[in-house]
């Protein structure tokens, strides 16, 4: 819906398929940046919402990157609005992007900050029916600002366009270099974003990488640390689930890890989170080095379900049928939502049913679960806010 990836190498364009734009009957079509590049990585970051898309070209023009948005009439997709950073330098804006009805998030992780190299930036904008996608606010990680932190590698936006959810894959904590972070940010009801949480992992230790990848849907944040070790398995990844406590804050619900977790998994490299009828919740999860047999590298994708007032437990793990090494399979993958309708339709995935949960849930769980999943309980935590608004 940031961090560490897979390179998608090419020149020119991302294949935009059915399962990623969620509603062209069978049919394909080919996506092209109106200004070609070289290395322009056009395709690095994909988000999609009703009809329409935003593509990211993180490093077109020499990292300046850029932004492509495309709407959908008939059975056509046609390029929308190129969007630049308003302050362009090498920031790599359009690592990641999130949409969501007339809301659009962009991060720009290498973005200056006085005093902080590179600490990284996350636009937003709004559409005009009339002059189309403006600069709404500039959101930066709150102080102290850290040098290359890469806040904006990672970047999700809920269905209301009411709440952010952005990674610092790179910020240090509690003495822990590279551990990672998330942040939270609001909109008012006057439309100015304010940052309501910081997220980290528990005992969080050098190269975690949390905050690589980000996921929401209604109150549920989930947050991945795609190098967590895992005992003896360095960089199996992990992924953590997030939900308000009685107080409205988030706090820490669950550690998801995968039920054959590996030494380089690399276990959170793609998410996506969706609400399904019944308040019942599905997360599907990339880990783009988890090895096959015979296929080192391959990959595979792990789903887990949770009921409306339950924890999440692994259900399948999805894994490519030609098994290829090193084709990453699992790597983050652009769309938001629609888990279930993917997971359904994927034709070349392996399903490997599994009985027991892979997580670990915090003893109030059931408890915070229980009770209201009304956002409005989210806005009782006003803080000080860390955006800048137009």
């Amino acid at each position: 819906m940031g961090g560490i990836h897979t390179r998608r190498a090419g020149r020119r364009a991302v294949m935009a398929t059915c399962a990623l734009l969620a509603a062209c009957a069978g049919e394909t079509q080919r996506l092209e940046a109106s200004s070609l590049d070289d290395y322009a990585r056009f395709g690095r970051s994909v988000s999609v919402s009703g009809l329409r898309a935003a593509v990211g070209a993180y490093q077109e023009g020499s990292r300046e990157g850029a932004v492509y948005t495309y709407v959908r009439r008939g059975d056509v997709w046609s390029l929308d609005q190129r969007i630049t950073s308003p302050s362009p330098a090498d920031e790599e804006f359009g690592s990641a992007v999130a949409i969501s009805g007339t809301f659009l998030a962009i991060g720009a992780p290498r973005d200056h900050q006085p005093g902080a190299l590179r600490s990284g930036s996350v636009y937003v904008y709004e559409r005009d029916a009339a002059v189309g996608w403006e600069l709404a606010a500039t959101l930066r990680a709150p102080y102290p600002r850290q040098p290359w932190e890469a806040f904006g590698g990672s970047v999700a936006i809920d269905a209301d366009a009411e709440r952010l959810v952005m990674g610092a894959v790179d910020r240090d904590h509690s003495g822990a270099t590279d551990a990672g972070a998330a942040f939270v940010f609001e909109r008012s009801s006057a439309g100015t974003w304010f940052q309501t949480d910081e997220l980290t992992a528990p005992a969080p230790a050098a190269s975690d990488k949390f905050g690589s990848e980000v996921a929401i849907d209604g109150d549920t944040v989930a947050v991945a640390a795609l190098r967590r070790d895992l005992a003896q398995n360095a960089d199996a990844g992990s992924v953590f689930i997030f939900e308000p406590d009685a107080g409205g804050a988030l706090a820490l619900d669950q550690t998801l890890t995968a039920g054959d977790a590996a030494t380089g998994d690399i276990f959170g490299a793609g998410l996506a989170l969706e609400e399904l009828p019944g308040g019942a919740r599905r997360l599907v999860i990339g880990a783009g080095h988890a090895d096959l047999v015979g296929a080192n590298d391959a990959g595979a994708v792990y789903v887990f379900d949770a009921p409306a007032a339950g924890s999440f437990a692994e259900v399948a793990k999805l894994v490519a049928s030609d098994g290829f090494t090193t084709t990453t399979s699992g790597a983050r993958w652009p769309w938001r939502g629609r888990a279930s309708s993917w997971a359904r339709r994927a034709p070349t995935a392996t399903r490997r049913m599994r009985a027991r949960p892979t997580s670990t849930t915090s003893p109030a769980a059931g408890a915070r679960r229980a009770g209201s999943r009304d956002t409005a309980t989210m806005r009782t935590r006003a803080q000080g806010s860390a955006a800048t608004s137009r």
